[in-house]
């Protein structure tokens, strides 16, 4: 793993959703870590999930505790036949909104999916699904973006 906690976090997010049990997500993807999410239109003809670290922010709680908060982006995208076609957004509109809650529900057996077991990392808000891009769907390109915000917590001594 590499030696940003933040990272690692995003690769954790990565494999969480790549592991789904066939059935979790319709259409079936495979999640991509990146650090930005500008794919071309033409690589957009399937859909595309984008998993991106993008900052992290540290509140010192106590002389020896930092709490850190790690945000992590999730960017759904698609090329669409027709702009603005509801038909065709609605069901990518359920689709983002399926995989914020994947993230926050647990896996069946109790085993909550908000904590994360490698980086020890807490989901502690999701945020979205931004959509609707006004210079995107007239360019035909379908985007959401979802904000996950993971919490570690270090002791220093």
């Amino acid at each position: 793993m590499s030696a940003s906690v933040t990272v690692n976090i995003a690769d954790e997010v990565v494999a969480l959703l790549n592991s789904a049990s066939g059935g979790t997500f319709t259409p079936t993807f495979t999640a991509t870590r990146r650090y930005a999410p500008y794919l071309t239109l033409a690589s957009l003809a399937t859909l595309a999930v984008s998993v991106v670290p993008t900052s992290k922010d540290q509140t010192f709680s106590s002389r020896e505790h930092i709490d850190a908060d790690h945000d992590i982006k999730i960017y759904v995208q698609k090329l669409l036949a027709k702009a603005q076609d509801p038909a065709e957004i609605d069901p990518l509109t359920l689709f983002a909104e399926t995989i914020g809650d994947y993230l926050a529900s647990d896996d069946g057996s109790g085993t909550s999916r908000r904590l994360l077991a490698t980086s020890n990392a807490s989901l502690t808000k999701l945020s979205g699904p931004v959509l609707f891009v006004k210079e995107l769907l007239e360019q035909q390109e379908f985007s959401a973006v979802i904000t996950a915000t993971y919490t570690t917590q270090r002791t220093f001594r």
